[in-house]
């Protein structure tokens, strides 16, 4: 009996969730783009949340992120349209913060679908570099 007997935590403990990802950068325009991130890597994602209730309906993420982004014009025309610049290149850092609310009040059981209200911020600094 005491293998399968159940126990309430009466004050459990939550701690922050930490998560490292990689995604996509790409740049749509005139000139043609390659997505690389710091040096030859893909970007990278570090984003950390945290639960502000014990029912789990808000909480909060602080995220940063860092990559580059390239692009150029491989086989141009007529270079003196864009005068001469060919190409750019550009280190992107982005950092941000978001409140979430999960609408856990209205539900006796937790549902397959849960839909969801996100409000953030959210910066982002990039300085494009021009090469010829």
């Amino acid at each position: 009996d005491l293998l399968f007997k159940e126990v309430e935590v009466e004050n459990p403990m939550y701690y922050p969730v930490v998560s490292i990802g990689s995604g996509m950068f790409s740049y749509f325009g005139e000139f043609g783009n390659e997505m690389t991130g710091v040096g030859d890597m893909p970007p990278l994602k570090v984003n950390v949340y945290h639960y502000l209730d014990t029912d789990h309906n808000f909480r909060i993420n602080v995220f940063g992120m860092v990559g580059s982004l390239y692009g150029g014009m491989q086989e141009i025309e007529n270079v003196e349209k864009y005068n001469g610049i060919t190409n750019f290149q550009t280190d992107i850092i982005a950092l941000g913060l978001n409140t979430e609310y999960g609408f856990g009040h209205f539900y006796e059981k937790r549902p397959k679908l849960r839909p969801f209200i996100v409000s953030w911020r959210e910066v982002a600094q990039f300085d494009p570099s021009i090469s010829r």
